[in-house]
C-alpha cells in the first residue's frame, strides 16, 4: 500500500505531506518542489512553521493541534506558504490525523492545493470593484442598475441620499417597497 501511495502522490498536481506529532515534515511529494521551489532534502526534518508567514503561525498551530489533539479533519482552510524565492503562495489546506492500530495519533497527512492564481484574481477583482464603487459614488447624478423586477442591484450615493439611506440598504429593494425607516 505504501508503494501505491507513493505512485499516486508523486503524480498528483497538489502537494501531499505528512508531519509527525511534533509538526516536523516526514514526507512531501514532488509537487512541493515544483510549486514552492524547496527540494525534498530542504523540507524533510524541518518544522512546518518554517514555511509559514509569521502572522499566520497561530492559525497553522491551531489547525495542527486540532488535528493532532482532537482528531479533527480540516478541509479547504485558506493559508499562505512562503516560496523559496520568499514570495507568498496561497493554498487550500486539508489535513487529517494518521492513527496507529490502537487509534493513537502518530502524525498528520494532508494536501496543499495551490490557489494562488485564483486568490490574486479575487484581490484584483475586489480592487476593481472598489474603484468602480468610488467612480459611481462620485457622480452627482443618480446611478442605479435594476433587475427585471425593478430591484436595485447597484445604487450610488446621490440616489441613496435622496432616499435618505445608504446605497447598500437599497440593494434588493424596489422604490415601491423601500422604506428608509
Amino acid at each position: 500500500s505504501e508503494k501505491k501511495f507513493r505512485s499516486l502522490s508523486e503524480s498528483t498536481p497538489d502537494i501531499i505531506y505528512t508531519i509527525d506529532t511534533r509538526g516536523i515534515f516526514t514526507y512531501v511529494n514532488p509537487a512541493w518542489e515544483r510549486i514552492l521551489g524547496y527540494s525534498n532534502e530542504e523540507v524533510i526534518g524541518r518544522h512546518f512553521i518554517d514555511f509559514v508567514r509569521k502572522d499566520e503561525i497561530p492559525l497553522y498551530i491551531r489547525m495542527f493541534k486540532s488535528i493532532r489533539d482532537e482528531g479533527i479533519t480540516v478541509r479547504d482552510q485558506i493559508g499562505t506558504l512562503i516560496n523559496k524565492d520568499e514570495t507568498d503562495r496561497f493554498f487550500s489546506i486539508s489535513g487529517a490525523p494518521v492513527l496507529d492500530s490502537e487509534g493513537r495519533t502518530t502524525g498528520v497527512v494532508g494536501t496543499f492545493k495551490d490557489v494562488t492564481e485564483r486568490k490574486l484574481a479575487e484581490v484584483k477583482l475586489e480592487g476593481e470593484r472598489a474603484f468602480l464603487r468610488q467612480v459611481v459614488d462620485a457622480v452627482p447624478s443618480f446611478i442605479s442598475v435594476r433587475d427585471a423586477e425593478g430591484r436595485f442591484q447597484l445604487a450610488n450615493k446621490s440616489l441613496a441620499k435622496v432616499c435618505r439611506t445608504t446605497p447598500d440598504r437599497l440593494i434588493g429593494k424596489t422604490l415601491a417597497n423601500f422604506n428608509p425607516n
